[in-house]
């Protein structure tokens, strides 16, 4: 179902970004200015074994693999 009030977004960067870190500084950035955000962001990679996820309202870590 279409909702005509929904916000939508995309994020768009290069091979040598870290979309990651887009998203946490950008929720840092929205909570500075005063608005409620909510969710989480992936930190780290399942490669190298430190998978962990940081919860953007609080910028608490929660590891996910070890």
């Amino acid at each position: 179902m279409f909702d005509a009030q929904c916000d939508l977004a995309a994020v768009v960067y290069d091979a040598t970004d870290d979309p990651d870190a887009i998203l946490r500084d950008f929720a840092c950035d929205l909570r500075a200015h005063g608005a409620r955000v909510v969710g989480m962001v992936q930190s780290g990679q399942c490669a190298d074994s430190s998978l962990s996820a940081v919860l953007v309202h609080s910028g608490e870590t929660l590891r996910l693999a070890q």
